[in-house]
């Protein structure tokens, strides 16, 4: 007798709470009022009343009303309604906006959208611009490797532009997407929020901070400081007003730098590298010999005819030596 009155009690209750969500979706169901339908979605959202959406969902034909519906279902994200919406959102893609950015909604969706987006969705890159920053700026753990390539291959927007300057990354990764993002953007802003966040994670590649438009004041300041990034970063962007700088710090540097002053030298130097070589000539030892004479090859293409004719006239002097000098000499005259 107890069992039976403890069901029957249940079963009383399950009335009363279908009763409840059949009377609470009517609010928007049961008035022609577009206006009033949308007043009443929005009331149940306010009151999480996910029960009464779901039932005003299945009558509900008005378009704006069922966009609105399935929105405030992402946005409450209801477990209920998840399987629904994502599979609105694959059928429908931008033809129905609500349920890609209602799926947007639920905090393990980043994967999804994003293959949304690969399939051509608008409305998922929009999203995923959005999901990505809120991750970003309020989440405490670190990106995940899809959120990582997004957050590197972010369009060139102010907004965009804005959110990567003012954002901390947590991670290494992090801070290697953010550069390559800026970069794409360009600007001198970027480019000082790139040395920024090269020299908190020093092993970021140099790549982005090479490749950012706008970005020689900050290099040639970072050259100045002797840091070896710098020095990689105007050889891949072939920044040649360094050339100077570079020149200036080989007397004093020591072989790891020297190294890397060199080899740039060997993709910016021109005239005044040139000209450095010849008047040293005799002074670099035979070991040394080679590499300076790689790079006085290179740097006499970069120099005018006059330029050239004056420095190979000065290298004349050295082709009567029988000598490694005479011989290095003798090539780089001839060309060979």
């Amino acid at each position: 007798m107890k069992k039976f009155l403890l069901l029957t009690s249940m079963l009383a209750s399950f009335a009363m709470v279908g009763c409840v969500c059949t009377n609470n979706a009517g609010q928007i169901t049961n008035t022609n009022d577009i206006y009033l339908a949308d007043n009443a979605r929005l009331e149940l959202e306010q009151n999480r009343d996910i029960c009464s959406l779901m039932v005003a969902l299945k009558t509900e034909t008005r378009p704006r009303i069922r966009e609105g519906i399935i929105y405030s279902l992402g946005r409450l994200k209801a477990p209920e309604a998840r399987e629904m919406i994502e599979k609105m959102a694959f059928e429908q893609m931008d033809k129905s906006p609500a349920s890609v950015l209602a799926l947007a909604c639920y905090d393990d969706s980043f994967d999804v959208i994003n293959k949304l987006a690969a399939k051509g969705s608008q409305v998922a890159k929009s999203a995923l611009q959005t999901k990505i920053q809120k991750v970003v700026c309020c989440s405490k753990a670190k990106l995940c490797r899809n959120e990582i390539g997004f957050l590197r291959n972010m369009g060139n927007c102010e907004g965009n532009k804005v959110f990567l300057l003012k954002t901390n990354p947590k991670s290494e990764a992090e801070a290697s997407a953010v550069c390559y993002a800026l970069a794409r953007i360009g600007g001198k802003d970027c480019a000082d929020k790139i040395v920024s966040l090269m020299k908190q994670y020093p092993t970021i590649s140099e790549q982005p901070l090479a490749v950012c438009g706008n970005s020689t004041d900050a290099i040639l300041a970072e050259v100045k400081s002797k840091n070896v990034w710098a020095v990689k970063a105007v050889k891949i962007g072939k920044v040649s007003e360094a050339e100077s700088i570079l020149l200036e710090q080989l007397t004093s540097a020591d072989e790891t730098y020297k190294s890397e002053l060199l080899a740039t030298l060997e993709v910016v130097g021109a005239e005044n590298t040139a000209k450095m070589i010849v008047d040293n000539f005799k002074n670099f030892s035979k070991k040394e010999l080679p590499t300076y004479v790689k790079i006085l090859n290179f740097s006499l293409m970069r120099c005018n005819d006059t330029q050239k004719q004056v420095l190979l006239g000065k290298l004349k002097n050295y082709t009567s030596e029988k000598s490694v000098y005479g011989k290095a000499a003798e090539r780089i005259i001839s060309g060979k």
